[in-house]
């Protein structure tokens, strides 16, 4: 998860989105409302599921880990689309792309999104869902 944060950090510094969880973890329960404006648009990372198995005869393991990016964008004049390609695009080149992630995983692939289908005037929020796959010892724990 670490790998994960620090390669949608890479984009906020390039881009201007904002990643910082605990500023909305202070406010949780939360609506978007809440969040001030000059903080988005913002992405919020969380480790979701995780599946473990047999990998091979012996001591590895193979895990396979759901990343669930949320991403909030407001725009006074409720023209959030272009925004939110931005951000998916971004988001999954982060993720796909960065050499210290891939150096620690087998296989990442983006799974799916979904959005608030446009349910919040002058805002946009959607889920971007990752599954990472890796491998290790069973006897150093995954």
């Amino acid at each position: 998860m670490d790998a994960v944060i620090d390669a949608l950090e890479g984009i906020t510094t390039a881009n201007g989105y904002e990643t910082d969880v605990a500023y909305v973890s202070e406010k949780l329960p939360f609506s978007v409302e809440q969040i001030d404006k000059s903080k988005l648009p913002a992405g919020f990372p969380i480790d979701a599921d995780e599946d473990k198995e047999m990998y091979t005869i012996g001591a590895n393991m193979k895990a396979v880990l759901t990343v669930i990016v949320t991403w909030i964008v407001f725009d006074k004049e409720n023209s959030t689309r272009q925004a939110r390609c931005d951000l998916l695009r971004d988001c999954e080149k982060a993720l796909v792309t960065d050499s210290t992630l891939a150096a620690l995983i087998l296989m990442i692939e983006p799974t799916g999104v979904m959005t608030d289908k446009g349910q919040i005037p002058n805002y946009s929020v959607f889920d971007q869902e990752f599954e990472i796959t890796y491998e290790y010892t069973r006897t150093d724990g995954g």
